[in-house]
């Protein structure tokens, strides 16, 4: 069963991502910072990281940077809430910086499950999985 890393301060979109993520056949771990993130790192590397962007301890972008070059084999999706500094959306930056997927927040189950799939798989180059939702559209399912 293909092991799933949510990165996330806000322990009820973890909750919700977990949730969502067991119910696709995912074994889920949790964690709320930079540096449970990396305890659970070296204590059993996941298939996938899945990564807020916007962490009280850390910059998520920076984070992706550290586990891809000390895990080159696990698959990043970048996720966040509101995504933007001024007129930048990081979301983008992440796909730029290697996310193989990236999902903005609400996401459905079924936006979750294809973004950790597209992340496992591997399609194609990084940053090239499933696109962010626009801001305007609400999640569906």
């Amino acid at each position: 069963m293909p092991r799933v890393l949510v990165i996330d301060d806000d322990s009820a979109v973890g909750r919700v991502a977990g949730l969502h993520l067991a119910n696709g056949g995912f074994e889920v771990e949790l964690t709320g910072d930079r540096t449970d993130a990396f305890a659970a790192l070296r204590s059993r590397a996941p298939d996938v990281v899945l990564c807020d962007l916007f962490l009280p301890d850390d910059c998520g972008l920076e984070l992706m940077r550290e586990v891809a070059a000390a895990y080159p084999a696990v698959g990043v999706v970048a996720m966040s809430g509101g995504g933007f500094q001024g007129r930048v959306d990081m979301l983008q930056v992440a796909r730029v910086l290697g996310a193989r997927a990236v999902l903005r927040k609400p996401f459905s189950g079924a936006e979750i499950v294809l973004a950790v799939r597209a992340a496992l798989a591997g399609r194609g180059p990084p940053g090239s999985g499933p696109a962010c939702r626009p801001r305007d559209q609400e999640p569906v399912g």
